[in-house]
């Protein structure tokens, strides 16, 4: 057993060839409150490891980017790779209380307060052997427990030893660790975290992943054993990301960039996006997720772009967002026509303009008898519709005589997304 004093000295350490003083800044210790049995930790300080400062890498587009931009007649970017810019520091552990799946280890700073019959305050770190130590209690063991696992062992332990008696824990200061980043970041080498820094903390100590590099395909080889780490879940934050923290001695692995699909036009996030490990190709549904889906809602059409094994590209219009999307392939998301059913626009110099259904004015003579609608001095020899072709799509323009249409000499149907106009006599002087 080690006792410490609350106390403790700022750290240097070599991040990334240079020296930084202060990397690991002092935790406050924290007391648990009143109440029966083992609490949860209260939340500690937050540690904030520097990078040094040195320039960032420059990031033009990838091989890969300016092949796909290419095909697509448009930029498109590898998604993900953006959230290494710019950053110098990483801060752990993230906001909240200590987890219970958090692993105890060699150099971990405990607080522990008896409360009760029994009074007393502990601040004790695990040491080499693996456990910690309080008068009357037998050595409980620490090191590679979780932090759940090792509060309720203390909990029994205290009742059994002590009468009316309760224990609070907190992790007052977490060990240092070494682990090594390697294969395709822009700073490979050996970096020094805590036991509460995750991979994407030490893909940030090692300035990041370059473009060439795999999001999707990490490795973290730990003893005989590999961890498999898709960044993307975390990304994307949708809930599946795995709870992993680094132990000393990890080796993170980044391989080279695996097959990638991309997404274009109405979506949320257009980008170029990874396989994931082991798939050669994805559901257009798939890739349409991890676009964040539609921008909007309304009608789109779908084309993908495809290779042919003679390398030429073929576009193929889709109905819905079906099939599978292959190793260099391009989904165009397109909007539809869009149409405004059964509403027509009105525009003059009349207190009613504006946008009507078809409901109401089924015909233009039933618009222009409204009370009002020609407004004051109209010119009554010429208005005009602006109406779409639904072939072509093109707009057309129709004249009508707003005195031959009130006089019922005449009359025109209106049709959904016309654009009706009337004039006064100003304005016709002009025209």
């Amino acid at each position: 057993m080690a006792v410490v004093s609350p106390a403790a000295h700022a750290q240097t350490a070599d991040v990334g060839g240079q020296d930084v003083s202060g990397l690991l800044q002092q935790l406050q210790q924290q007391r648990g409150n009143g109440g029966a049995g083992l609490s949860r930790a209260p939340q500690p300080q937050a540690q904030t490891i520097q990078i040094p400062d040195s320039p960032q890498p420059l990031n033009p587009p990838s091989r890969i980017e300016l092949i796909l931009s290419k095909r697509a007649n448009l930029p498109l970017q590898l998604f993900g790779y953006d959230v290494f810019a710019g950053l110098n520091q990483i801060t752990v552990p993230q906001v909240g209380s200590i987890q219970g799946y958090y692993v105890l280890g060699p150099g971990d700073q405990l607080r522990i307060n008896l409360r009760g019959q029994e009074n007393a305050s502990y601040d004790i770190v695990v040491g080499n052997d693996g456990n910690v130590t309080l008068p009357k209690l037998a050595p409980i063991r620490a090191a590679g427990r979780t932090f759940a696992d090792f509060q309720a062992s203390l909990d029994s332990a205290v009742k059994q030893s002590y009468i009316s008696t309760s224990a609070y824990v907190s992790v007052g200061q977490f060990r240092q660790v070494r682990v090594t980043v390697a294969g395709e970041v822009n700073a490979p080498g050996v970096k020094l975290a805590t036991g509460m820094s995750s991979p994407l903390d030490a893909l940030i100590l090692a300035m990041g992943v370059k473009k060439s590099g795999s999001l999707r395909n990490i490795r973290i080889l730990r003893g005989g054993r590999t961890i498999p780490y898709d960044l993307y879940h975390v990304l994307l934050n949708d809930g599946s990301a795995p709870q992993v923290l680094l132990a000393d001695g990890d080796r993170i692995v980044v391989p080279t960039l695996g097959k990638v699909a991309a997404v274009s036009g109405w979506v949320r996030r257009p980008a170029i996006y990874e396989l994931a490990p082991g798939q050669s190709s994805m559901p257009v549904k798939e890739l349409l997720r991890l676009a964040g889906g539609l921008q909007v809602r309304g009608s789109f059409r779908y084309a993908l772009q495809t290779t042919d094994a003679d390398g030429r590209l073929s576009l193929d219009a889709m109905t819905a967002p079906t099939g599978q999307a292959r190793d260099g392939d391009i989904l165009f998301v397109e909007q539809a026509v869009s149409e405004q059913v059964g509403r027509f626009e009105f525009f003059g110099p009349s207190n009613l303009a504006g946008g009507y259904s078809l409901s109401s004015y089924r015909n233009l003579s039933a618009l222009l008898r409204a009370p009002g609608a020609m407004g004051e001095a109209p010119y009554m020899l010429l208005g005009v519709i602006s109406r779409k072709d639904p072939r072509t799509l093109q707009r057309q323009v129709i004249a009508f005589s707003p005195a031959e249409i009130r006089a019922g000499k005449a009359d025109i149907p209106l049709q959904g997304e016309d654009i009706v106009r009337i004039f006064n006599r100003r304005e016709a002087a002009l025209m």
